[in-house]
């Protein structure tokens, strides 16, 4: 498979991204078909680790740092940034609700499964939050806050992740509004609390390096960013690991969480920018190529293990549920490759 040449884009964040989503497969295929009793194997539970800091909380934070950076010197419609792109990830992430748990809805729909379908479709994931969260990135830009100001609102929402108690079956519409914004509803991973911290930091750090440019551009600087980072996350780890391990703390950490994700993904940054040297070898390039598709290969692997996952819910060993992560991981890369293939000669003909 040839990769495309992407000599045009930032190396680092495409590099954060694809291995961000990498290992998003992996904690995805671990908790939908690996049996319960075998999530406190070693094995699971470092699945469980990486797939938590370095997955959603780096696609959140790049995202509100692009966020802040586009149009930042002009003045435009509110209608692309408040409007249009957050209501397209809204209706995507709910239209990739219903792909993805496809075969549960229509075991549903014929009674072989008994569910709340509801439950199902509006899911609070990823793309739900990226929607809300580029709203009210979008709507605070418009006042220009200074970067202090930016990682003080992320602490603050932070500080409430954990803090809501609501709890409930779905039966009223208001448990789906309580699950958006951070109750305890089994439906709610990415909650608007705490999760929305992680956009506001990007844009936070993206106003900072606006203010300070030699705090990117210099390596001097560099190194005095990551020995606090690395201070902070070795301080935190058995916090970090207890957190990342247990899923519903997970989906509700609170503000302690976010400080060591924080530091942990700097440090991560910094670690893998001193990789540069070597982004003309394949396995650079590959990830690299997951980190610039990554929405759709995220959407792709989510259909396969979704509509897999009614199948063989939580019933595998953990040597076939590692199995079927190294199968669907290069299918669902392969996929994608060959949806953009397509999606170019279209374009070409056209």
């Amino acid at each position: 498979m040839k990769l495309p040449d992407f000599s045009h884009r930032h190396w680092l964040p495409d590099q954060l991204r694809g291995w961000a989503v990498i290992w998003m497969v992996l904690v995805h295929s671990v908790e939908v078909f690996l049996q319960q009793s075998e999530w406190t194997h070693p094995i699971a539970q470092i699945a469980f680790f990486l797939g938590a800091v370095p997955a959603a909380p780096i696609f959140m934070l790049l995202m509100g740092y692009y966020a802040l950076s586009s149009g930042k010197n002009q003045k435009k419609s509110l209608l692309p940034d408040l409007i249009y792109r957050p209501l397209k990830l809204i209706f995507w992430g709910l239209l990739l609700n219903i792909g993805l748990n496809a075969n549960l809805l229509i075991h549903s729909l014929f009674g072989s499964l008994r569910v709340d379908p509801l439950h199902y479709i509006f899911g609070v994931d990823i793309l739900i939050l990226a929607g809300f969260s580029l709203f009210f990135v979008g709507l605070l830009k418009r006042i220009s806050p200074h970067w202090i100001l930016w990682f003080l609102l992320a602490g603050l929402v932070a500080f409430f992740g954990n803090r809501f108690a609501w709890e409930g079956d779905g039966s009223s519409w208001t448990h789906f509004f309580q699950a958006l914004v951070g109750g305890h509803f089994s439906w709610s991973y990415f909650p608007l609390f705490p999760w929305m911290a992680y956009p506001l930091a990007g844009a936070g750090f993206f106003a900072l390096t606006q203010q300070y440019p030699e705090l990117i551009s210099r390596a001097r600087y560099r190194f005095f960013a990551v020995i606090p980072a690395l201070a902070l996350f070795l301080l935190f780890v058995p916090q970090g690991w207890n957190t990342s391990t247990n899923l519903p703390a997970y989906y509700h950490h609170g503000k302690l969480f976010f400080i060591w994700a924080l530091s942990y993904m700097l440090v991560l940054a910094l670690l893998i920018w001193s990789l540069y040297r070597f982004r003309s070898a394949w396995i650079p390039t590959a990830i690299r190529f997951l980190g610039v598709r990554v929405t759709s290969f995220y959407v792709i692997q989510w259909l396969l293990i979704g509509n897999i996952g009614t199948i063989f819910y939580q019933s595998l060993s953990l040597l076939s549920t590692l199995g079927l992560f190294l199968i669907l991981l290069p299918v669902s890369a392969y996929l994608t490759h060959l949806y953009y293939q397509n999606k170019i000669k279209n374009e070409l003909q056209s």
